[in-house]
This record gives C-alpha cells, sequence and structure tokens, in this order.
C-alpha cells in the first residue's frame, strides 16, 4: 500500500513536471515549441553571371565576378548560403536559368523573401527585351522572366538586371511587392570598369551598403530605395566621365514603404 501511494506521487510530479514545461517562457519571451516569427521567414536566391559566352566573341570580362560578389553580399544579408543558386558562365543556360527560377517556386513560400541576379549581356529585338543565356542561339524573353516570376509565391521579391537594354524588362516582370532595379534604360547599353574590375552598375550597388555609404537619412539602414538612389547616380556619373557612355538606372518599386532587406549580421 505505502509502494502505492507512492508511486502514485511520483506519477502526479512528474505530470506537473511537464505541464511546467510545456508553458515555461524561452529567454526571448516566447513558449516553448512556438517560432520566432522572423524564424518563419526563410529568404532564397538565384545569382547568375555570364563572363564566358561559347567562342570569344562574344565574352565579357567581369560578370561572373559580379555574381560572385552578389552571393557574398546576399550571405552578409542573412541569407543562408544553402539558399542561394550559383550559376556560373557555361551552367548558366537557358533551361537552367528557368529551371533555378522554378527551384525559387517550389522552396519559398508567402512570408519569404526572394532576390534574382543577372549580370551577362542584353538584347533587344523590337520592343522585345531579353537576356542572353551561355547558350544564347535562344535568348531568354523578358514575357518568359515574367511568367517564371509569377509562379513564385513571396512577401518580397527584388530583382537586379547588369545587362544592355535591361530597363525594357521591367514592363513584364514588375508586379505587387516586388522591387525591379535594371543597370539602364530600355535604349542604354551597361558598361563593366578594367578598373573597377566589375560590371560599372554592380559595384555601386554593392558600394551602397559598405560603410553605410548610401544611408542618406543617418538611420544606421541602407534602405534598397536608398541603395538605388546610390547607384543610379555613381553609375551615371561614371559611366559618362570615363567612358562616355550614359547609363542610367531604373527603378520600379512595388513594395509599400522603404524596403530594409535584413538587418546587418
Amino acid at each position: 500500500m505505502v509502494k502505492s501511494k507512492r508511486l502514485v506521487f511520483l506519477l502526479i510530479f512528474f505530470l506537473l513536471i511537464s505541464s511546467i514545461l510545456t508553458i515555461l517562457p524561452t529567454s526571448n519571451g516566447n513558449l516553448l515549441n512556438t517560432k520566432n516569427k522572423a524564424d518563419l521567414i526563410d529568404r532564397w536566391a538565384v545569382v547568375v553571371g555570364i563572363s564566358n559566352y561559347p567562342g570569344t566573341l562574344n565574352d565579357l570580362s567581369f560578370c561572373d565576378d559580379d555574381a560572385l560578389e552578389m552571393k557574398a553580399w546576399l550571405m552578409g544579408q542573412n541569407f543562408p548560403v544553402q539558399n542561394i543558386k550559383v550559376l556560373i558562365n557555361s551552367n548558366a543556360t537557358k533551361a537552367n536559368i528557368l529551371n533555378s527560377i522554378g527551384w525559387l517556386a517550389s522552396n519559398s513560400e508567402g512570408d519569404d523573401y526572394v532576390f534574382f541576379f543577372y549580370s551577362g549581356h542584353g538584347d533587344k529585338s523590337g520592343a522585345t527585351t531579353k537576356i542572353v543565356p551561355y547558350d544564347y542561339v535562344t535568348d531568354i524573353s523578358e514575357s518568359e522572366i515574367g511568367s517564371a516570376f509569377n509562379s513564385i509565391s513571396c512577401s518580397k521579391m527584388i530583382a537586379l538586371f547588369d545587362s544592355c537594354y535591361s530597363g525594357g524588362l521591367i514592363d513584364s516582370v514588375q508586379g505587387p511587392n516586388r522591387i525591379i532595379i535594371s543597370a539602364c534604360t530600355e535604349s542604354e547599353s551597361s558598361a563593366e570598369s578594367p578598373f573597377l574590375m566589375q560590371g560599372i552598375f554592380t559595384f555601386f550597388f554593392l558600394q551602397s551598403y559598405i560603410n553605410l555609404n548610401a544611408d542618406y537619412d543617418h538611420d544606421g539602414k541602407v534602405m534598397i530605395e536608398e541603395a538605388f538612389q546610390y547607384t543610379k547616380n555613381y553609375s551615371l556619373n561614371y559611366g559618362v566621365s570615363l567612358f562616355q557612355n550614359p547609363q542610367t538606372a531604373q527603378l520600379s518599386d512595388n513594395i509599400a514603404g522603404d524596403f530594409f532587406l535584413s538587418p546587418y549580421l
């Protein structure tokens, strides 16, 4: 009889402890077995850079470097390395680029952030603007990019295009909760610089975040819109002064308010 009472007491004790643990707050004030809202937001990116096209006639110099520098920047903006797909040179075929956008669509969810970057040749046929994949016999048209983007479910999308005529892509790829930035207008070319060893547009976009260069309102953060203004000003001035090549960055901003991509690590 005494042993039975002791067993009952121990059972009640362990049940009580278990109940307390299920409601015990963690150090950040959330209940156990719940996730902080920020933990529910994943970040996904596809980064494309093509310098070495088949043969030598169409080769560029620094687009692959642009892509690698952009990947490093994204990692500093809280994008997990496993969530960044990088396509360089011969890997950046039309099929692989479109499949990678499909990869974004398969993995991202409603609260997630999605980032797309392209550095390479741009082309134009009549009123249609295109990007030029490694297998350049068949370009990727603005409507194909727009259709691929529309398959993605996310809360915020940022897309950067460092290619000639890239302003002509905006009409087809813009949409709700998207920021689209192009290196130039639909009638301009985008240039590389042997002195910067990068595309001019990409270089100044990344520079806008270094030492908070583009923090115009001095709030300790660089908003995407501030980064765009910095990039537009500096890339235009640089292109004109050194290469007599005006390239005027373009912005389509359909995200309400100024957007801060991520806290700094």
